[in-house]
Formats: structure tokens, C-alpha cells, sequence
């Protein structure tokens, strides 16, 4: 914990190297009930912490909640720096317009912020892995892979077309939500079942069975359709020399090297904000939308040997050099820095 000493609040069977406080012995989020059910003793665990600094016991505190520290931070001298998880378009960042300097704001893309540009932001502060974790794989076997929630603005519908389209094998890890299951009965499930055995659908599998389907892949299919704040499992299948192929939309451009570490393709909607901002952007897949990610599939499949080697090669080079934990805990130590010794 590099000498610092942290207290960290959460649920009584967390597994934890620092001090844990907590008021429930388990993960109230985890049961089957109402949302105020585990918001309620969200809520209290969130002002326990607030009076224990009310009671100079900490430094600094650092929230992972995005818009819920907000109610407290203004009641006590200790400084709350927030790490913004989600994308600020949302209720929660009509919370957070009330409170635009009352905490300290992380973001962990650049990208994130285009909804909320006047917030305390003090740094952006990328998301990390431990890249040993993640088995590489110089020589892929012959498939696609998408791996995420199934929801409409993951874009699984639109991988499974760029798959039939490239007649690739398209392996699909993903965790159907109960919110969005007529989603998967519609639009997914019937086009899994017409593509058999193109299309194979996995589902949930354990981290290391992931691991190993995602660097085995030929490519990840990211066809995002909403602006992802960070992504990570671009930078978990790039770890393991996966190519990413992905609309530029949210976080995409600053994970992805074009050209070099995968395709960025250019969204059909005109009105996209993650790319208002590269102006001078250079697509090289010259189309946009599905026909877009067809044609940057097409590139892969027609690189000679020694070229998509060196590309999987740059992909975890790319991770090791910016996607860290490493990368990340030095991030964080600077913002905790600046705060304390007054250099924002």
C-alpha cells in the first residue's frame, strides 16, 4: 500500500488488505430485493465514513460512488476526491452540476468528461491490470470475440453481423441482463440460432477460461453504441495480443491505437461526441458504421503473417506502457499529492 494507511468501507465479507469498517456482515447488493433495500445501508456506510473524518481520522478520502459522496463532502474539512465510473449524462450527473466544486473529480478517460466539462476534475487516471495475469498468444486460432453485458449499446447484434458478413467464428462471452433479456430473445438469441455454428454463445465462464478465449482470438468485436467511459476489456484482450476493432466512440480512441493495435471505426450517427474532438482524426477503415467494422475485420484477415504479429505484439506493449496497475497507483498517488499539498 506503498506506506499509506487506508481504512476501506465496504461489506463485512470483503477481502481486504486495509482496515475495514463496515455495516452489514455481507453484500446487500447481492440479495434479490428492492434497490432501496442495499441503497439505504449504502447510505449509511457512506456517513459512518463521514464521521469518522468528521473526527480528523483520515487525510483524504477517495469515493468510487459517483454522485452519492456528494451529499456529504461539503460537511466535513477532509477532502473527497471521487473516481467517476460511469458516464456523467445521466441522473447522477445532474447530481453532480449542484456540486461542481464541493469534491475532487477523477475521470478515466478524457472522453468522460465531454458532458460535464466544468467539473473539479484534478487528473484522468486510467483504469490498470496486472498484464502477468494475462496469458499472450502470438499465433490466434481463426474467431472472432465479443465479450460483455448482452445490451443494446453493447452492439452484440452488430458484432454478430460483422461476423456473418466476414464469415468469421464468433465467440460470444456475455452476461445477459435481466433488465434487457427481451434484447437477447428479439435481436440476439434468433440470429445465434439462423448462424450456427458460426455463432457460438458461451455466456458467463470463470476469469481464466476468458482470459485464454480472448488472447486465442483473432480480434474483440467493440461496436459500441453509447459513450463507454473506459472499457476495460479492450485493454484485457489487448493484454493478451488481441487486436481491438471499435467504434470511436467514449474512451475508444484514447485505448486504441488505429492501425497499430487494432481498427477505430467511424460511428453512422453524426452527431457522436467522442470524435467531435479529433477533428484531425485519420480513419483508415475508409467506411463507417457495419460496413466499417467489415472492412477493418477484411484488413486483419488479409495481413501478411509478419504484420498481425507485430500488431498483436504492439497490443501488449500498448498495455504495459499505459494500462498498468502500476500506471494507475502512480496516478492516484499524484492526485492525493496535488490535494493535500495544496498544488491544484
Amino acid at each position: 500500500m506503498r506506506s499509506h494507511e487506508v481504512t476501506l468501507y465496504a461489506s463485512g465479507d470483503s477481502h481486504t488488505s486495509a482496515r475495514l469498517e463496515s455495516v452489514t456482515a455481507k453484500a446487500t447488493s447481492l440479495e434479490k430485493k428492492p434497490a432501496e433495500y442495499y441503497l439505504d445501508y449504502e447510505n449509511l456506510l457512506i456517513s459512518q465514513a463521514y464521521k469518522d473524518a468528521k473526527e480528523a481520522r483520515y487525510d483524504i478520502i477517495h469515493s468510487h460512488l459517483t454522485s452519492r459522496t456528494s451529499f456529504y463532502a461539503p460537511l466535513v474539512d477532509t477532502p473527497t476526491v471521487v473516481t467517476l465510473h460511469s458516464p456523467l449524462n445521466g441522473q447522477a450527473g445532474r447530481v453532480l452540476l449542484k456540486r461542481l466544486k464541493d469534491q475532487y473529480y477523477v475521470s478515466i478517460s478524457n472522453a468522460q468528461r465531454a458532458f460535464i466539462p466544468d467539473l473539479n476534475y484534478i487528473s484522468t487516471v486510467y483504469h490498470g491490470i496486472f498484464v502477468e495475469n494475462f496469458p499472450y498468444c502470438s499465433d490466434p486460432e481463426e474467431y472472432l470475440v465479443f465479450a460483455g453485458r448482452i445490451v443494446p449499446q453493447k452492439g452484440v447484434a452488430e458484432a454478430i453481423d460483422t461476423a456473418v458478413v466476414t464469415k468469421s467464428k464468433l465467440v460470444i462471452l456475455g452476461l445477459v441482463d435481466d433488465n434487457e433479456n427481451s434484447y437477447y430473445r428479439t435481436e440476439v438469441l434468433p440470429l445465434v440460432t439462423k448462424n450456427r455454428p458460426l455463432i457460438t454463445m458461451k455466456g458467463i465462464t470463470d476469469l481464466g477460461k476468458l482470459y485464454q478465449t480472448m488472447s486465442r482470438a483473432k480480434a474483440l468485436i467493440f461496436p459500441i453504441k453509447w459513450e463507454e467511459p473506459f472499457g476495460l476489456v479492450m485493454v484485457e484482450a489487448m493484454a493478451g495480443g488481441t487486436p481491438v476493432v471499435a467504434f470511436a466512440r467514449g474512451s475508444v480512441p484514447e485505448v486504441v491505437e488505429d492501425g497499430v493495435t487494432g481498427f477505430i471505426v467511424e460511428p453512422d450517427e453524426q452527431d457522436n461526441r467522442s470524435y467531435k474532438s479529433y477533428k484531425t482524426y485519420k480513419w483508415i477503415t475508409k467506411k463507417k458504421g457495419n460496413a466499417g467494422l467489415v472492412e477493418a475485420v477484411e484488413r486483419l484477415q488479409k495481413m501478411s503473417q509478419e504484420k498481425y504479429r507485430q500488431m498483436r505484439e504492439n497490443c501488449r506493449k500498448r498495455v504495459a506502457e499505459h494500462f498498468t496497475v502500476e500506471k494507475m497507483v502512480e496516478g492516484y498517488i499524484e492526485v492525493y499529492r496535488k490535494i493535500l499539498e495544496g498544488h491544484i
